[in-house]
């Protein structure tokens, strides 16, 4: 395949982003974390907060990123950043 995507939350605590030819990185509020941790998972505030400080500063994944989508806002807005994002990549 032209492009292969890997979908790893872990990606950049292991060796395997050096594989990669580019990094994205979704980012969105602590205060968005929690709620969707929240709402979509159904897990108790202390739960999620312990699995968001369980997954290591943002702003270290953030660094090594070549595209950051933030996910804040709508699905739409998400999307369009993505779609953006895409075009880029598929231009090189």
């Amino acid at each position: 395949a032209s492009v292969v995507m890997i979908e790893a939350i872990k990606l950049l605590e292991g060796n395997l982003w050096t594989l990669c030819q580019e990094i994205w990185v979704t980012n969105c509020s602590y205060e968005s974390q929690l709620q969707r941790l929240q709402v979509c998972r159904g897990m108790e505030k202390t739960v999620a907060e312990a699995r968001i400080k369980a997954q290591g500063p943002v702003e270290d994944k953030i660094k090594r990123a070549d595209v950051i989508i933030n996910t804040d806002g709508l699905m739409s807005d998400t999307e369009h950043q993505f779609l953006e994002a895409w075009a880029r990549l598929m231009e090189q």
